[in-house]
């Protein structure tokens, strides 16, 4: 049985932390000092993730891309949802921790994805999008609803959709859209 999702929880404790990451309390303070410590640990982690996962995308076809990045980030925040969730309420309510977050994560991982978009367009593989700012914003934020959905919110109501159909209907959203042609 996986850990409760803590998405409006108050201030996450390290025991919560610990149930979520399914180890014991004694554990944790092994490893960190304190909540913070695990959340910058955390976040390094997250970065590394995406530095290599762009890396990879790089060599592949915009398509192949698209999809190999859904199913990436699908498989990994869904292994680490309880744990991720623990912190959400907090990232809410303080403005220092969301200003860490947005900073060593959030801009780094939007100017990659940028980047994917804007070298893709420049070589002719994927049509010119009017802001690609904004693209970036709304195909990174897919993972996190979808994860948060179907691990928490709907469960039950999603068990039957699997992470690579979702991986497949954005790929072709993506590279197909919705217009009749």
């Amino acid at each position: 049985m996986s850990a409760p999702c803590y998405f409006l929880v108050g201030a996450a404790t390290i025991r919560q932390i610990a149930g979520a990451a399914g180890v014991a309390v004694g554990t944790i303070y092994v490893y960190f000092k304190n909540k913070d410590d695990i959340l910058h640990e955390l976040l390094n982690r997250h970065k590394e993730e995406h530095y290599l996962l762009f890396d990879k995308m790089s060599v592949l076809k915009p398509e192949k891309a698209i999809k190999f990045f859904y199913e990436d980030r699908f498989k990994s925040l869904s292994k680490l949802n309880n744990l991720i969730s623990v912190f959400m309420f907090e990232v809410t309510r303080d403005k220092k921790l969301r200003g860490i977050i947005h900073k060593k994560i959030f801009e780094t991982i939007n100017e990659k994805m940028k980047t994917f978009f804007k070298t893709a367009i420049e070589k002719k593989k994927i049509r010119d999008f009017k802001d690609i700012e904004v693209l970036s914003v709304l195909m990174l934020s897919i993972v996190s609803s979808i994860v948060s959905w179907k691990e928490c919110v709907f469960s039950k109501q999603l068990k039957g959709i699997t992470y690579e159909r979702f991986a497949d209907a954005v790929t072709d959203l993506a590279m197909n859209g919705l217009a009749l042609k």
